[in-house]
């Protein structure tokens, strides 16, 4: 929760606004949030440390910093959309969505999981199979409402790992001519 909080922050203000001073600057609220939040105090310092890294690797990734550029368009992070399910409102929250330069709608979810011993390709291809149907319901919510090409992107922050794939019932654009 206490980084999905600071995500949507590190979204809103830009990567260009953090840095090791601006982290140490507000590690204490981290701590007193994680409390808030139920934390045992011998838990406080892991997760306290846990958390700088997990901010450290996006601002020190690439795709950490592009995931966060604020040049995207129609950007969001924690962006809720609420459908009728049922005769029912039924409300998503997507952690990240934004329309990069190519045009491709970008469902992205990010997940606090990281390989213990396995090899980061099996960590990355299990995660994929573990929330394709979520990121693909995510999909399902913008194919709706925008007819470009969707791309769907897992992001685990405590470890910089990335994985991304095509969402299967994107609109084919047909070609120019």
């Amino acid at each position: 929760i206490v980084i999905h909080e600071i995500l949507e922050k590190i979204a809103t203000d830009g990567v260009a606004q953090w840095d090791g001073a601006r982290i140490n600057a507000i590690k204490y609220h981290w701590q007193r949030r994680l409390k808030q939040l139920g934390t045992l105090p011998k838990y406080l310092d892991c997760y306290s440390t846990l958390t700088v890294q997990a901010i450290n690797n996006i601002l020190n990734d690439p795709t950490g910093r592009w995931l966060f550029s604020p040049t995207h368009q129609d950007a969001g992070a924690e962006r809720a959309i609420t459908v009728i399910k049922d005769n029912q409102p039924v409300q998503y929250v997507i952690d990240r969505t934004f329309i990069d330069n190519n045009n491709i709608r970008w469902v992205v979810d990010y997940k606090t999981a990281f390989p213990l011993e396995e090899p980061l390709a099996e960590f990355l291809a299990a995660q994929k199979e573990l929330h394709r149907a979520q990121l693909h319901q995510y999909a399902e919510l913008f194919k709706n409402i925008d007819t470009r090409h969707i791309k769907l992107g897992l992001y685990f922050p405590l470890c910089a790992a990335w994985c991304e794939w095509d969402y299967p019932c994107s609109p084919v654009k047909s070609p120019v001519g």
